[in-house]
């Protein structure tokens, strides 16, 4: 593929798919130009993904990239904005432990300045991150374009699976595909994240209200504080015991009995059926008299990871993502007990 005609043929492409899709974004129009191009020169997916980056089209770079067994949706980034070692989209694993690396970081997500999207920490705001009708969490058309703007950004390193080893960049980490045979280290660095962090300083120093809501729990039982948390977010049991997927009576039992047993599960869910802010799950987690133990469950580790940065998901997500990793869900079912 010589880089003149290559460039040719690229530029018909997008305009074909820009005049069909009725969109001039060129992310929009990248996938089905780097299969067109595939097609056409008779090589792979990737070697036309990577022909299009080298051709100055970066668009090119969010495009097919393949995590947690799909592929993550296009987004695109101001050109430079990142290094050809560096990733805005993660894993859920290394989603649910970048936080250990960095105490501020750690600080920031235990507060809800960030929510885990499209394979993205992005930053908590309406800008940039959406809920759908149908319950799901998404970024925004705009924060889909600007992922430099809203997202964290890492360091992505390449354990070498086959031959080539890691000089291959652009086979491991510009084309993260699921043929790739590489495994990727995740790594994050302050350096390349300093804008984002003072944005999400600049989001929790606005959040007043959760302030006022931990002062009034404080003093709560954990019965009473789930009575007055339904109240504040405005839900009932029935819709509770929908999004939880808790029994509603076991709901019943837990805000009128202080002695009714619970489990970290179920609290958990309840956190992530209300949708609740950090700060204010770890309380409940704490009233409920548990915490969680790294060291000796795993499943703990994606639980923190559900308060801190997937609090707007819901429980069935939740849930998928522990099946994923051959976990049990938190919450199975709301037949009667």
């Amino acid at each position: 593929m010589s880089l003149g005609t290559f460039k040719i043929k690229a530029f018909e492409y997008i305009k074909q798919f820009r005049k069909e899709r009725g969109t001039f974004e060129l992310v929009d129009v990248m996938e089905p130009v780097i299969d067109a191009l595939a097609i056409f020169f008779c090589v792979s997916r990737q070697a036309a993904k990577i022909r299009m980056v080298d051709a100055g089209y970066e668009e090119a770079i969010g495009a097919f990239t393949f995590i947690d067994r799909r592929y993550v949706p296009p987004h695109a980034f101001r050109k430079g904005s990142i290094a050809k070692n560096q990733t805005f989209s993660i894993s859920v694993e290394d989603a649910a432990i970048i936080d250990f690396s960095n105490a501020e970081l750690a600080e920031q997500i235990s507060r809800g300045a960030y929510v885990f999207v499209d394979s993205h920490i992005c930053l908590n705001k309406p800008k940039y991150v959406t809920r759908q009708d149908d319950g799901g969490v998404r970024m925004t058309e705009y924060g889909r374009l600007h992922v430099d703007e809203c997202c964290l950004a890492f360091d992505l390193s390449v354990k070498a699976k086959n031959k080539y080893g890691e000089e291959f960049y652009k086979e491991c980490v510009l084309f993260r595909d699921v043929n790739s045979g590489m495994e990727f280290m995740t790594s994050f660095s302050k350096d390349i994240n300093g804008n984002i962090m003072a944005e999400a300083d600049a989001i929790l120093n606005q959040n007043k209200e959760i302030t006022e809501v931990l002062r009034t729990i404080e003093p709560m039982t954990f019965k009473d504080a789930l009575t007055y948390l339904m109240t504040w977010v405005d839900i009932t049991e029935e819709k509770l015991s929908e999004e939880s997927l808790i029994n509603g009576k076991k709901i019943q039992r837990m805000r009128n009995r202080a002695d009714y047993p619970k489990d970290i599960e179920s609290v958990v869910a309840l956190c992530i059926g209300m949708h609740l802010p950090p700060e204010v799950s770890r309380a409940m987690i704490s009233k409920s008299g548990f915490g969680f133990r790294f060291a000796e469950n795993d499943a703990h580790i994606l639980y923190n990871a559900f308060i801190n940065k997937f609090f707007m998901y819901s429980v069935r997500d939740c849930n998928a993502f522990l099946v994923a990793e051959g976990l049990d869900p938190l919450a199975v079912d709301t037949d009667a007990e």
